[in-house]
């Protein structure tokens, strides 16, 4: 079984990212998670990771709505991916 995630929203602190080794997404609750920056890209994966809850609950909101048949089969997909649950 997998854990439920923290929910959002969550932040990242940018004060000093271009001169550290280790970016930190954080929730209303204090640092969950720390990401190793690596390269020019460092920025942008560690606010994707922030925005991860955001974009989980807008594709479960949006998912009963879908009337693609292969839209809404990627994006259940991805709901079961971001979940852990069986698609």
């Amino acid at each position: 079984m997998s854990a439920a995630h923290t929910p959002g929203p969550w932040r990242v602190n940018t004060d000093d990212l271009s001169s550290s080794v280790y970016g930190y997404v954080f929730s209303e609750t204090g640092a969950i998670c720390r990401v190793f920056l690596d390269g020019d890209e460092c920025e942008a994966n560690i606010r994707l990771i922030s925005a991860a809850p955001d974009l989980l609950e807008a594709l479960k909101d949006a998912y009963p709505y879908i009337d693609n048949d292969n839209l809404r089969t990627r994006i259940g997909n991805l709901i079961s991916k971001a979940t852990g649950s069986a698609s």
